[in-house]
C-alpha cells in the first residue's frame, strides 16, 4: 500500500469508526481531508475497554495484554490530523502512537493510532473488546459530549451531537 508524502495512515477503533458517533469527525470537510482505505487489525494485542461514567473506549498501551483490535485504516492530510489530535486530546490525555496493523488483505502497513499511556491500574480488570461498537450487546453507550451536561470542561468538539 502505497501512501501519498502528505497523507497520513490513522487506525482508528472507537467512537470516530464508520456508523459511530464521531465519525461526522472524518466526514466534515472543513476538518481536512479523509479517504477510508480499509478494515483493518493490530498485529500485536492491546486492551480495548469502555470506561468511565461515560462509556468511552479507551485503548490501553500495554502490549501483548487484551485482543487484536479491529478497526479501519484512513488516510487524512495534514488538518485533519491536527483536527483528530484537538478531538482526543493529544499529546495531554491520548498520545499518538504509530503501530503495525494488517489490511483487510493481510498486507502489514504502519498507521497512527491514540492510546492512553497514563491510566488507573483496575482498567485492566475491564472486559476488553476486539472490535468497539457503541450500540453493541454491551449495553455500554457512548455518551456524547451534549449528553455530558455535569461535564462543564467538555471541549467545544465534543459538546454539540452531530447527526
Amino acid at each position: 500500500m502505497i501512501t501519498k508524502p502528505d497523507r497520513y495512515l490513522m487506525f482508528v477503533y472507537g467512537t470516530i469508526k464508520t456508523g459511530q458517533p464521531n465519525h461526522y469527525i472524518l466526514k466534515d470537510p472543513d476538518n481536512g481531508e479523509a479517504e477510508f482505505i480499509c478494515g483493518a487489525e493490530s498485529i500485536d494485542k492491546w486492551p480495548l475497554v469502555i470506561g468511565s461514567k461515560y462509556n468511552v473506549p479507551y485503548l490501553l498501551h500495554k502490549r501483548h495484554f487484551g485482543k487484536r483490535i479491529y478497526g479501519e485504516l484512513w488516510s487524512v492530510d495534514i488538518n485533519m490530523q491536527n483536527k483528530m489530535d484537538d478531538f482526543e486530546a493529544h499529546p495531554r490525555f491520548y498520545r499518538r502512537m504509530e503501530i503495525p496493523v494488517l489490511t483487510d488483505d493481510n498486507t502489514p502497513v504502519k498507521a497512527w493510532a491514540y492510546f492512553l499511556i497514563d491510566y488507573k491500574p483496575h482498567l485492566l480488570d475491564l472486559d476488553t473488546y476486539e472490535n468497539y461498537n457503541t450500540y453493541g450487546d454491551h449495553g455500554l453507550r457512548y455518551v456524547e459530549g451534549c449528553e455530558r451536561h455535569d461535564h462543564p470542561k467538555a471541549p467545544v468538539s465534543q459538546i454539540a451531537c452531530k447527526t
